[in-house]
């Protein structure tokens, strides 16, 4: 319509349509980018925690190849992380913040741990690994069993995408039960943080998460003030 012109209801209705195909469009990108982004990253999370894994066990020996092959292998995963959210960043998602989301209060230390995860060689190495750092660790793969097997005194350690629901929604319900929480997810823009964050998780990780940024995390969330201390249990 010119300057001043009145538009009738047709014209009203067209741009009223764009407007909607335009919203439509980014969405369906936003929805795609965040799957890809969870796709690539998920795998990378138990490749990293198991060469941690490998990198103490084989510390007592002095076998300069293997700790020569094993430092090979994590610089390229972490390279593989880096492209994954360069690529992300380039084709407009945002990359995922590092800073920890600010705390209203601190929990017990925690000798029970939740862990919940679809992804199956992330869980049994994940919950490996914890056990071995003196936690007590019971696995869920769905929401509801998640929410049949959580106990009061648990530390939740949540991924988002789950065969039966979301991670928010298992945060919000045992977050009422007073069980604080941890979110470990491919998906990382800040909007998702800010969700997390909403949904009652008091800290989020973006995969592939190594243990020792898992155990800090542990860490800031309860009275427990490093990661290394949790390491002595």
């Amino acid at each position: 319509p010119h300057i001043l012109e009145i538009p009738t209801t047709a014209q009203w209705l067209a741009v009223n349509n764009e407007l909607l195909r335009a919203e439509a469009h980014a969405e369906a990108k936003d929805e795609l980018l965040a799957a890809v982004s969870h796709e690539l990253r998920t795998p990378l999370a138990p490749l990293l925690a198991a060469l941690t894994e490998l990198e103490q066990t084989v510390a007592p020996y002095n076998a300069p190849a293997v700790h020569d092959c094993i430092q090979v292998l994590r610089k390229n995963i972490l390279r593989e992380a880096r492209l994954v959210s360069d690529l992300l960043y380039r084709l407009e998602l945002p990359a995922p913040e590092p800073e920890p989301l600010p705390l209203s209060k601190k929990y017990p230390r925690p000798r029970r741990v939740l862990l919940v995860e679809d992804h199956a060689d992330t869980l049994s190495t994940f919950a490996r690994i914890l056990r071995h750092k003196g936690f007590e660790v019971r696995e869920a793969r769905t929401v509801s069993e998640a929410i049949g097997s959580s106990q009061p005194g648990d530390l939740l350690l949540s991924d988002i995408a789950l065969p039966d629901g979301d991670g928010r929604d298992l945060m919000r319900q045992l977050g009422a039960r007073g069980i604080p929480g941890i979110a470990i997810s491919g998906f990382g823009t800040a909007k998702d943080r800010e969700e997390y964050r909403r949904a009652g998780f008091a800290e989020s990780l973006v995969k592939p998460v190594d243990i020792e940024e898992l155990l800090c995390a542990i860490g800031r969330v309860t009275e427990v003030a490093t990661g290394l201390e949790l390491q002595r249990m």
